[in-house]
């Protein structure tokens, strides 16, 4: 059956997609399991489902520490957490998993510092905000706007020596910085990849067609 056949690495094919402007981060954790499936070699199918369980595993551990930072509205983000959608997209291989553990985190923090009760914010949390949307924007780059939500935190917790603005426009630029670093990296695999040079499977103009169709 299947999880009787082999992995057989020697027999591959290098096979370029269109998403290479993805960073690794968002595949960490499925990358990890997997490549611990292959070191004891597992069968492919046994790889696979290795990989889901630890994506769904640091996706259940981003959500849960979401949840026990929030202030407030902890069956809110339970409620959203767990939705179909949601859980499907957790215990998949997809990068949405760490995308979305992530975001939740992020949201619960800043909530925390905003409405919590604490009247300062320390060094600690910005060095966490600033990891967190850092790893956010890395796993997909339309996420660097959901970092204006530190506008939530009121100013006077910033104090006279580290302006809100201040902090903001650095936030933003280490955001922009990391994507602009990926987005270099990347570059020469995505012009090298067949899809870029011939269009194939990429064109804006067929999706939107397809979208008003359908």
């Amino acid at each position: 059956g299947l999880f009787g056949r082999d992995l057989n690495p020697e027999k591959r094919v290098f096979f370029p997609v269109a998403m290479a402007l993805y960073s690794p981060v968002p595949y960490l954790p499925q990358t990890a399991a997997m490549l611990l499936g292959r070191m004891i070699e597992l069968p492919p199918l046994v790889i696979m489902y290795l990989g889901r369980f630890l994506n769904l595993a640091v996706w259940m551990l981003l959500v849960l520490a979401a949840i026990r930072a929030l202030p407030f509205f902890k069956y809110v983000f339970l409620l959203l957490a767990m939705s179909p959608l949601s859980i499907h997209l957790a215990a998949s291989l997809s990068a949405d998993a760490l995308t979305s553990g992530i975001a939740f985190l992020f949201i619960a923090t800043v909530l925390r510092i905003a409405y919590g009760e604490s009247r300062t914010i320390g060094r600690t949390d910005l060095i966490l905000l600033f990891v967190l949307a850092g790893a956010l924007s890395l796993c997909k780059q339309v996420y660097v706007l959901l970092i204006f939500i530190f506008l939530l935190i009121p100013a006077e917790k910033f104090g006279p020596k580290r302006p809100r603005a201040v902090i903001l426009a650095l936030l933003f630029l280490w955001c922009e910085g990391l994507n602009m670093g990926w987005f270099l990296a990347a570059r020469g695999m995505m012009e090298a990849s067949p899809f870029i040079q011939t269009k194939e499977l990429i064109s804006p103009h067929q999706q939107a067609a397809f979208i008003i169709a359908q």
